[in-house]
């Protein structure tokens, strides 16, 4: 059974993802400057998301506008994308955005070669299709993450309060 406590329990770990992208990205990167950890603030960025959208999903069961919360992400995700978007006026870029850092991880999961030059972390397919991680790139993705988080949080507080009230 959920309840709102699983619901907001989940939207913490979230945030404390993307807390910790976010030292990593200013804090420790910056001393370190090695580009390989600019793929390790990605996958904290990704995991935050998957969080948030977890609890979305925990808020919807609660509330019975989900019959199931399914175990794949891609279930989840898609239940995200056809159900519960359209509902709260998500915008269709942060849906786009999730899945972009969904096949970016996929993508350095299936790649045999990857290296870091300058500032960047490059990942190569077995038909070396290239994908590059820079700072820029990471910051603008904590950036979105950051808004989509603020989203879910709307979401969830507006609600809570209507629910206190009555």
């Amino acid at each position: 059974m959920v309840d709102l406590h699983s619901v907001m329990e989940t939207q913490e770990r979230a945030r404390k993802h993307i807390k910790i992208a976010d030292r990593m990205l200013t804090q420790t990167y910056p001393i370190v400057q090695d580009p390989k950890l600019l793929l390790a603030i990605l996958e904290s960025i990704y995991a935050g998301m998957r969080e948030s959208i977890m609890a979305l999903l925990f808020y919807e069961r609660y509330h019975r506008r989900i019959s199931t919360i399914a175990q794949d992400f891609d279930i989840q995700f898609n239940t995200l994308k056809l159900e519960i978007a359209g509902r709260y006026e998500i915008p269709h870029e942060v849906i786009k955005f999730i899945q972009d850092i969904k096949l970016r991880l996929a993508f350095h999961k299936d790649s045999p070669v990857e290296f870091s030059r300058k500032d960047s972390f490059v990942m190569c397919s077995p038909k070396y299709e290239t994908k590059v991680l820079t700072t820029e790139s990471i910051k603008d993705a904590l950036k979105k993450a950051k808004q989509f988080i603020a989203i879910v949080d709307g979401i969830i507080s507006k609600k809570e309060e209507r629910a206190i009230r009555i």
